[in-house]
């Protein structure tokens, strides 16, 4: 009698465990895909926020600064001073986020998700092409910042308009990273 209260012991907990695993082998990709989901929203709002500092800089005239905190665990932030573009790439993605090879415009931003190497990802860009010159420093440099602890903290200068008639615009870090 005593065997068998152990055996139904172990064999419930078996079918326990079982019906555990089970259930998390069907939530986790779900729950993964939902924090992704996140993570990308969070980076493209930090991007619209950017881009409205950027605005106000331009419109408020030669002089105007601002600065402006964007911290980011996973990705690269890239200022692409010679296309006068801001990008910010996602590579290690276990979902698209959108449709692959598809580019995607939502106001300023354009975005498109694709399939690397190892594993998908996402192409954030914000283009200022005609619109303003962006700079990182003095110079028509590509700038790009990798995923750190704390904060990046960046001022953001309207150095006045060029002869083509749009605002230079210049980037500096002064987070001392």
């Amino acid at each position: 009698m005593r065997g068998q209260v152990w055996i139904e012991t172990v064999l419930y907990t078996l079918i326990g465990l079982a019906l555990i695993g089970m259930v998390l082998g069907f939530a986790y990709p779900k729950i993964s895909a939902a924090q992704e989901k996140v993570l990308v929203e969070q980076t493209l709002n930090s991007l619209r926020d950017l881009n409205t500092v950027i605005n106000t800089v331009i419109e408020q005239g030669p002089g105007n600064r601002r600065s402006y905190e964007f911290g980011f665990k996973r990705g690269e932030f890239i200022i692409n001073a010679s296309n006068d573009a801001l990008e910010f790439i996602l590579s290690d993605l276990k979902s698209f986020y959108s449709e692959p090879d598809a580019l995607i415009t939502e106001g300023p931003l354009t975005f498109v998700s694709f399939e690397g190497p190892r594993a998908k990802g996402i192409h954030i860009r914000l283009l200022y092409t005609g619109y303003a010159n962006i700079t990182y420093g003095p110079a028509d440099t590509l700038k790009l910042f990798t995923p750190a602890p704390t904060s990046y903290r960046f001022s953001i200068t309207n150095e006045g308009l060029e002869s083509s008639g749009v605002a230079r615009v210049s980037f500096e870090e002064s987070s001392g990273k």
